[in-house]
């Protein structure tokens, strides 16, 4: 039955890579599942796991307050950017705004605390060295669209925010070549990224929690959640940047049946089309483990 969902992936115009796994029975299914894609904002699923890893150290709490500045600005996805300077939000609250509304400034504030060489010594020292955390969301932006990042200015976000606006993406950029793995990974090692995360092996019991906790309240929802039945449960995180899309994460089908799932794309012509290419793929992969175990879901 997986043949299907290869024929489906193969037939589509975007590249798309896919990797699935049926945690009971270890069953796995993957489709250029070790070529590197663009992260975009999935990447802040490694940053969520290296904040709680500094909660286990006793390095953070996550009831501090942090104070944001007009200098945090980032242009792009979330509501900070859109309040007044010197809003003190929680450690945890800019952790739950940049997964479940996928927050830049959020983010990018987390960053300038534990900094992007923590991130990738963590996934480094967990053993996961196909992802690559390299630059900022605010760089990655600036990148994006043809432009060399800088320190916050009026004049910078101004024209930054023109370029992104107007989607003049450099597609010769470093960050759309996959192989120079600016902020890449593979579909394969995101799957193993949830499913250790998932079985505990990542973080304390109670930061383990925390992070499913936060994932389970994804806000943008059009990707792998679209299709599936309103009783399955689905932890994850979507991406974006220009033709690339991704959503990753865990679907809970019900007691017997939980996936893992990664899909990453690229070269979409709309994001419309992408996002329903996703959730079909997505939905295919239930109803093939469904069909495994005769069980039907509504």
């Amino acid at each position: 039955m997986w043949q299907t969902m290869q024929s489906f992936i193969e037939e589509k115009n975007a590249v798309f890579g896919v990797s699935v796994t049926h945690v009971e029975s270890g069953e796995h299914f993957s489709a250029r599942g070790d070529d590197p894609f663009q992260q975009a904002s999935v990447f802040k699923v490694p940053i969520l796991l290296s904040l709680l890893k500094k909660v286990d150290r006793g390095e953070i709490d996550l009831t501090a307050r942090v104070t944001l500045t007009q200098e945090d600005e980032v242009y792009g996805s979330g509501i900070l950017k859109e309040l007044s300077p010197g809003l003190a939000p929680t450690f945890k609250d800019l952790a739950v705004l940049m997964i479940i509304v996928s927050d830049n400034l959020a983010t990018d504030k987390i960053l300038k605390i534990i900094g992007l060489e923590t991130v990738q010594k963590d996934l480094t020292d967990w053993g996961f060295t196909r992802t690559t955390m390299d630059v900022t969301t605010s760089d990655l932006l600036a990148h994006s669209v043809g432009l060399t990042p800088k320190p916050y200015s009026q004049s910078y976000a101004t024209e930054l925010h023109k370029r992104l606006s107007s989607e003049q993406f450099d597609p010769n950029n470093r960050v759309f070549q996959t192989h120079t793995e600016t902020n890449t990974t593979t579909p394969n090692e995101m799957n193993q990224i949830y499913e250790r995360l998932l079985a505990g092996e990542l973080l304390s019991p109670s930061s383990t929690s925390i992070a499913l906790d936060i994932l389970s309240r994804q806000h943008l929802n059009r990707r792998i959640p679209r299709y599936l039945p309103k009783s399955v449960q689905v932890l994850h995180k979507t991406g974006s940047l220009a033709d690339h899309l991704n959503d990753a994460g865990i679907i809970r089908i019900d007691d017997h049946n939980t996936l893992i799932i990664s899909i990453f794309s690229r070269g979409h012509a709309s994001t419309e089309a992408g996002e329903d290419d996703i959730a079909h793929i997505a939905n295919r992969a239930v109803q093939i483990i469904l069909n495994r175990s005769s069980d039907t879901i509504v």
